[in-house]
């Protein structure tokens, strides 16, 4: 190829879109050929090329092999017009100028958070520094960026800061995006539907059991009883009498941020409970093994590791109350696949046979007090991955 068509060829990437989006290529400064750096060499700045980042992200997302129910068409969605063509944002449903616009590195946050968000539309193990490698943004720019998408309504629930206390222990960050987003043109496939939070209650109310001044029994009842009807499913298990040691519920009480504790425990139980519906679902087939141990050492570790939490309630207090959430999620995860089943008309073996494999893009969250928000698409039973 001769130099004259090498140039051509070079222009023409630097003028162009990528679906609409960004350049492919971009003019950069070699290091050490700039005016801010002391060791610039003489001469006329030399001046390189190399991929455009907008672009680099859209491959490495999109080129990633997507699980069955993943988020590939927000982060497609979100990567059509990243670069600022204000004709391709309006393609997406949206009015010219209307609140929900975002600025390109808002929708290269919001692609990423898409690209790394697991069962319930939750991302997980990611602080801000991780976010900021992972778009090339500041951390600055990210965090101001997150605040912008949590005040316009494309993150449903964030939280990444201490609250004290025995439990949980620390707050990881977690995030959970709203799929219900007006900016979403794929919000219509979405069905919707709020389902009661009956087996996860004790759970939901334990801070305000363990801090009211009523009967410590009935109050000790609620942990025991569970790990009672419970105990024949972990016979390696070390058991201890829940009274001893001043009692597990005394590891919820006199929680400093008790709502915030609460909100963060619920979160994280949907989470959980559909770690089990999406990724462990044999497990609530009949016959089927009980427990999950995967689910469990992610609960023990994320809520119960305080390292105080055996010394202070027990020497086997983490897996006890490991356990005890455990098996509330669980049976949680047995009633989202109730309530699928009534929503879609199927029974039992119909869900077993296709339906649950043609569930995606499921997200669990709380509503109002006792009651979830269930929310999923349904694809052509042609329409799965083999």
């Amino acid at each position: 190829m001769s130099r004259a068509a090498v140039i051509r060829a070079r222009e023409e990437l630097l003028n162009v879109r990528f679906n609409g989006g960004g350049s492919f290529i971009e003019r950069k400064a070699f290091p050490g050929l700039s005016a801010s750096d002391p060791d610039m060499l003489k001469g006329r700045p030399r001046i390189g090329i190399r991929l455009a980042e907008p672009f680099r992200l859209w491959l490495e997302l999109v080129w990633q092999k997507p699980p069955i129910g993943s988020y590939g068409r927000y982060v497609e969605q979100l990567l059509l017009d990243v670069g600022g063509d204000k004709a391709a944002a309006r393609k997406l449903g949206r009015p010219a100028g209307d609140s929900y616009a975002l600025a390109t590195s808002g929708r290269l946050l919001l692609a990423v958070l898409w690209a790394k968000a697991g069962d319930g539309a939750v991302v997980t193990n990611l602080d801000d520094e991780d976010l900021a490698s992972f778009t090339g943004l500041s951390l600055s720019k990210v965090r101001y960026q997150l605040g912008r998408l949590r005040k316009m309504g494309y993150l449903e629930y964030q939280w990444g800061k201490s609250l004290g206390g025995y439990v949980p222990r620390s707050c990881p960050q977690i995030i959970t995006l709203n799929q219900y987003h007006q900016a979403y043109p794929t919000v219509g496939q979405l069905r919707r539907v709020r389902i009661s939070a009956e087996p996860i209650l004790d759970l939901w109310a334990i801070y305000a059991y363990a801090d009211d001044e009523g009967d410590d029994e009935l109050r000790e009842n609620v942990i025991e009883e569970m790990l009672g009807s419970w105990r024949g499913e972990f016979p390696g298990e070390g058991w201890v009498t829940p009274g001893q040691n001043d009692g597990l519920m005394a590891a919820f009480r006199g929680h400093p941020q008790r709502s915030k504790a609460t909100r963060y425990m619920i979160c994280k139980a949907c989470e959980y409970t559909l770690a089990v519906f999406c990724s462990n679902s044999e497990t609530l087939r009949a016959g089927g093994r009980l427990v999950v141990e995967s689910v469990c050492s992610r609960i023990e570790e994320e809520l119960f590791s305080h390292p105080e939490l055996n010394e202070r309630f027990g020497p086997n207090a983490s897996r006890l109350l490991t356990i005890w959430v455990y098996a509330q999620i669980r049976e949680l995860a047995s009633a989202v696949c109730r309530a699928i089943c009534t929503m879609e008309g199927w029974n039992i073996h119909e869900f077993w046979h296709s339906g649950w494999r043609r569930c995606q893009s499921i997200s669990l969250m709380p509503a109002s007090v006792g009651r979830l928000n269930l929310s999923y698409t349904v694809v052509p039973e042609n329409g799965l991955r083999p």
